[in-house]
């Protein structure tokens, strides 16, 4: 599988390497596009759909955050808390890995 993908934009076709950081405007633009046609779908599919997270706030599944590590699905602020976290048990050497977890980027599932 490549890490090179082309991306349609208003500009025309553009490619980037979602492998390593955007380098140039070009290559910004692309994953930028990608990200909006990636999120385009996800809200597509989830219309409607909402997540609850451990602190009780139901967010919609689209901007809610999946850890790929232990799989808990949450709302953006106790992400936040949750990646930041050094000791918690999913950053571990004996932590569990999420099954087929998928993230997005930036408010995303």
């Amino acid at each position: 599988m490549t890490s090179v993908v082309s991306v349609e934009t208003p500009e025309g076709a553009l490619t980037v390497d979602i492998d390593r950081p955007p380098v140039g405007d070009g290559e910004v633009r692309a994953l930028r596009c990608l990200v909006r046609q990636q999120l385009t779908e996800v809200h597509r599919a989830l219309c409607g759909v909402r997540i609850t997270c451990p602190c009780g706030r139901r967010v919609a599944a689209a901007y809610a955050y999946r850890c790929l590590r232990c799989g808990l699905w949450l709302c953006r602020p106790c992400a936040e808390r949750h990646f930041a976290e050094p000791s918690h048990p999913c950053l571990g050497p004996s932590a569990p890995s999420a099954p087929s977890a998928m993230s997005l980027p930036e408010g995303g599932v």
